[in-house]
């Protein structure tokens, strides 16, 4: 997680009530570098400014991103990378952290949802989930009835056990269908298939949770509206309680960008 930071402050601010420390960035002028202490919380201008823009009576509620798949699907270009580089561990530690310094910002402000996105943040292992999710309760005034949804993929060997994220105090699961069309699927970069889509289905429907969300991708390849509508019918003998949709669109910095250029596929 990148910080803004401003050299040369020293001096506390009032935001709407609240009060934000800021600490000297010391600069060393001679590398024209500047080295900032992890335990110094720094804030720049910009996000000072945004923070006075919002109306700090609304309750709060938390996205938290883990940047790390095992494959990244070709369609995307959303902060993510390879996990076979990821330093769990190491992340988490900054996570934590973050949360204990941005949790002054927002005291007294009852937190009604957190939502882990990614990447893929089924990945982080079921430790250090609960690290977070402990520090969380520990900082900031959780509602009895917090809604904490998880991104997760429709694999088997990314999710074997669903029920472990219930145990966690996860309500809420949004899975990563994309697609019951198999073609589309491989298109699309995904390793699941109509088939296995179901019984993963099938799968967490048997695990008692009863806040599941579907996320589609249309618009693949010049898909019709037919085909469109027809996955969507596989939708009325499931028992989900949300769908997002969403249109493709090719990204410059996807591979997607060079297989249209190629010819390869069409919008």
């Amino acid at each position: 997680m990148i910080r803004p930071h401003q050299p040369h402050i020293n001096n506390i601010r009032s935001v709407r009530g609240l009060l934000i420390t800021i600490k000297t960035v010391n600069r060393l002028s001679a590398k024209k570098e500047e080295s900032v202490d992890r335990n110094t919380l720094v804030l720049s201008e910009n996000f000072l400014n945004l923070i006075q823009g919002e109306d700090l009576s609304e309750p709060l509620s938390l996205y938290i991103h883990i940047p790390f798949c095992k494959t990244i699907c070709p369609f995307c270009n959303f902060n993510v990378y390879p996990s076979s580089s990821a330093d769990y561990d190491g992340l988490v530690s900054f996570l934590l952290h973050e949360l204990r310094i941005k949790s002054a910002l927002f005291a007294n402000k009852n937190l009604v949802s957190v939502h882990f996105g990614g990447g893929t943040p089924s990945l982080l292992p079921v430790n250090l989930l609960k690290k977070i999710l402990d520090r969380i309760e520990e900082l900031f005034l959780v509602e009895s009835d917090c809604e904490i949804a998880i991104e997760i993929n429709p694999y088997d060997d990314e999710v074997d056990e669903p029920i472990m994220f219930k145990d966690l105090g996860i309500s809420r699961l949004s899975i990563g269908i994309q697609s019951f069309n198999n073609k589309k699927l491989k298109i699309l970069g995904r390793s699941s298939t109509k088939k296995s889509n179901l019984d993963f289905i099938s799968k967490i429907s048997n695990c008692e949770f009863t806040n599941i969300s579907f996320d589609f991708i249309f618009g693949v390849d010049k898909e019709s509206l037919k085909e469109w509508e027809q996955e969507l019918s596989y939708l009325k003998e499931l028992n989900v309680q949300h769908v997002s949709t969403y249109c493709l669109t090719i990204e410059e910095s996807t591979p997607f960008w060079k297989m249209r250029n190629r010819g390869d596929i069409s919008e």
